[in-house]
């Protein structure tokens, strides 16, 4: 047997790595991931050369730089956009550092709603929470694999026509990892403008920080969005409902730059570029111009200075002539662009004609052939006159607004964006005929300020508001239940009318709509709607009593009582007199007048009443509709 005592130095060595890997693996198969239960976590060997992870320590950050970026190029996500979620997540903790997994004490980063970690993974009990807490790869790992997940979620809008390289195409998955909830919605619902506290705005906000130097020249593609998009309730915390699934971007879309291989072409975006010695900013060896062509000479590096914080990755690269070479941030490059050739071009339009005059009409170009086309737009009308809608560039889309009435030829030139000058001429064409005709309404609706039934002699007023005409003209009628059809206006711009029922029934209320430019014999409606209304019999709501002579009189003297009421149109009255006895005498019947005078003959306190109601009330229902008493004293 051989003894420990007996070994070389180089045989204890071997021995403690064969050791170590057994209590790994034995660890491992335990699945103690956990305190002091593991004595290494697992890397990528792209990483290696940065030393082992230590236990309950964070790695520097350009080791966190190359763990994000590994795991990104894995799940085939630009590390751009894992990057910025981790900085997002778990940015500007301890020490200002971007990037910690643990805190100054070495315990796992817990968040309040229980997120673990760099990537803050929460409620995910699928996977290792051990591991989540102590091993800094896994949760890079998992976090990406969630980002993925949210790509491939079918219910998430995209941009149309690219695929996982683009950056913002990322911008709806970025949202799911944070949660689809009403406090991402990409626009604020009431007032439309764009919500910058968005989970996905903020980590859109940091790859340009980070990964573009915040360079302004140099911003994401900013996606078309309106109100109408997103459906949800803001005092409700249910997820958005996407109304629409598919984008079309007219801004400029930027590829994940770490897919540059040995040999590429590629681009300088930025003015004034350094090239530099070493990958870090420490020495420069000159300055390149915008649009400098460069070849890649080998894989990125990342930045020498393990403890920047700097996300991007240094590129070796030389100039076409080979008289310069050195090290270029992937911030500043793109690939180099092949000119092509546009080979056909196709246009559509939102909206299918005819249209009325002045509804907009975007047009949208779509061609093939070219990986950068640019559309030139015209119209031109029956007398032959051709206006330009937008010179050569790179958006598909325009938007025309037609002032008059007439037989239109839309027309799109297209041709690859390296043709210019002299060569400015296009390389595909084609054009569709549009009808425009007068200004029409589409629809109108009415509403009344009183609600059915009302009584007679209640003052409706009938709105009525439309759409299609910027001109619209209204005509009100009112048909009773004989089939009587009275005029309460004739076509005019005023779009209200006032109307007072004189007696209870079923009524309709009618409005035509047109535009003001039919009359004449071409003045019929185009659209016209009704709605049922209810007139009751008029009655009194309230009535009120007054006296000629102020309360006490003497013996014999005429008091005249009048009476006052509300609601009716046709009110009556019926007064009484009751003495201290409680003998009740009526004074007068009921009957239109609201006056009556009484002669009282002896002294005592009376108690003088009026009773009213509308007309249309008689025999079995005459009974009073509002009824009112007042003392009386005589001397």
């Amino acid at each position: 047997m051989v003894k420990y005592t007996s070994l070389t130095r180089l045989e204890n060595e071997v021995m403690k790595v064969i050791l170590m890997r057994v209590g790994l693996l034995t660890c491992l198969a335990l699945g103690w991931f956990h305190g002091e239960a593991f004595a290494e976590v697992e890397q990528p060997s792209q990483c290696a050369s940065y030393g082992e992870i230590k236990q309950k320590q964070n790695p520097s950050l350009q080791h966190v730089n190359c763990l994000l970026t590994n795991a990104a190029l894995e799940a085939d996500i630009p590390p751009e956009v894992v990057k910025a979620i981790a900085t997002k997540e778990s940015g500007a903790t301890e020490d200002n550092r971007i990037w910690s997994q643990f805190d100054n004490e070495g315990k796992p980063r817990i968040s309040q709603d229980g997120g673990i970690g760099l990537m803050q993974i929460t409620n995910q009990s699928t996977y290792d929470q051990e591991r989540l807490k102590y091993d800094v790869y896994y949760n890079i790992q998992t976090g990406v694999r969630i980002l993925s997940d949210m790509y491939n979620r079918t219910d998430l809008p995209k941009i149309k026509g690219v695929g996982r390289e683009i950056i913002e195409n990322w911008y709806f998955p970025v949202m799911a990892y944070n949660g689809t909830k009403p406090v991402n919605s990409p626009l604020y619902q009431s007032t439309g403008e764009k919500n910058t506290e968005a989970y996905q705005e903020k980590v859109f906000a940091l790859i340009e920080y980070y990964s573009f130097v915040n360079d302004s020249k140099l911003k994401l593609g900013q996606f078309p969005f309106t109100t109408e998009d997103f459906d949800y309730d803001v005092s409700q915390d249910e997820n958005i409902k996407f109304s629409k699934k598919e984008y079309a971007l007219t801004d400029q879309l930027h590829s994940s730059t770490y897919s540059f291989k040995l040999g590429n072409k590629v681009t300088v975006t930025g003015d004034g570029v350094n090239l530099r010695s070493q990958p870090g900013t420490s020495s420069t060896i000159s300055t390149l111009a915008k649009d400098t062509a460069l070849v890649v000479n080998g894989g990125f590096k990342y930045d020498q200075d393990s403890g920047s914080e700097r996300q991007f990755v240094w590129y070796p690269v030389s100039t076409l002539d080979q008289q310069s070479a050195g090290y270029i941030s992937s911030a500043y490059l793109m690939k180099s662009y092949t000119p092509g050739k546009v080979m056909n071009v196709s246009m559509s339009t939102d909206k299918a004609s005819p249209q009325t005059e002045g509804t907009p009409v975007t047009l949208t170009a779509t061609s093939e052939g070219s990986i950068e086309p640019e559309y030139r737009f015209y119209v031109r009308d029956e007398k032959g006159t051709l206006t330009m809608l937008q010179e050569y560039g790179s958006s598909n889309k325009v938007t025309w607004t037609p002032k008059s009435k007439g037989t239109y030829t839309l027309i799109v030139h297209a041709k690859d964006k390296s043709k210019s000058g002299a060569n400015s001429y296009y390389e595909a064409r084609t054009e569709r005929t549009y009808q425009v005709e007068a200004e029409k309404v589409t629809k109108v609706i009415m509403s009344t300020d009183k609600a059915s039934p009302q009584t007679e002699g209640t003052s409706v007023t009938l709105t009525a508001t439309s759409e299609g005409s910027s001109e619209p003209e209204y005509r009100f009628y009112v048909r009773d239940e004989k089939g009587t059809l009275t005029m309460l206006q004739e076509y005019g711009s005023s779009n209200k009318v006032t109307w007072i029922p004189q007696s209870k029934g079923t009524y309709t209320l009618i409005v035509h709509a047109k535009d003001k430019s039919k009359s004449g014999a071409n003045s019929y409606y185009e659209a016209r709607t009704e709605k049922t209304y209810q007139v009751e019999a008029g009655k009194v709501t309230e009535v009120s009593m007054s006296t000629d002579k102020a309360s006490p009189q003497t013996e014999g003297t005429p008091v005249t009582l009048t009476a006052t009421s509300e609601g009716s149109i046709e009110p009556e009255y019926r007064f009484y007199v009751r003495d201290e006895k409680g003998t009740l005498t009526m004074l007068q019947e009921y009957g239109s007048s609201n006056k009556v005078t009484w002669i009282p003959q002896s002294k005592g306190t009376y108690t003088l009443i009026v009773h009213a109601k509308d007309k249309s009330n008689s025999g079995a229902n005459s009974y009073y509709e509002a009824r009112m008493d007042t003392s009386y004293a005589i001397n």
